[in-house]
């Protein structure tokens, strides 16, 4: 499951709320909910991966909100969690999605 940008809000929405179960939750680029506590995601299986992803240049990502997500992310989903910078700005990182798709 892909959350881009906004996007990131739904998708953790949607995850949580539904309880779906996917092999790896990919948040890119954006804000995961404050809402959002880690019970809501304790049906996850143990080998689900979660990446937050963003670009060193993201005008969106400052330094605090990195730090924010870094944490929010870690409490949420303990280390399952594994970010991941790109060179690049608030854009798509078509190479990563390239390089994920091909995992099993």
């Amino acid at each position: 499951i892909l959350g881009y940008s906004q996007g990131v809000s739904i998708a953790t929405r949607w995850v949580a709320r539904r309880k779906i179960k996917c092999n790896h939750l990919l948040l890119h680029s954006g804000a995961i909910p404050k809402e959002l506590i880690p019970e809501d995601f304790t049906f996850m299986d143990p080998t689900t991966k979660v990446t937050y992803l963003y670009g060193d240049n993201d005008p969106y990502i400052t330094e605090a909100k990195k730090t924010e997500q870094e944490l929010k992310g870690t409490n949420l989903f303990g280390n399952k969690l594994e970010v991941q910078v790109f060179k690049g700005v608030h854009e798509v990182n078509k190479e990563f999605l390239k390089e994920t798709s091909k995992e099993k």
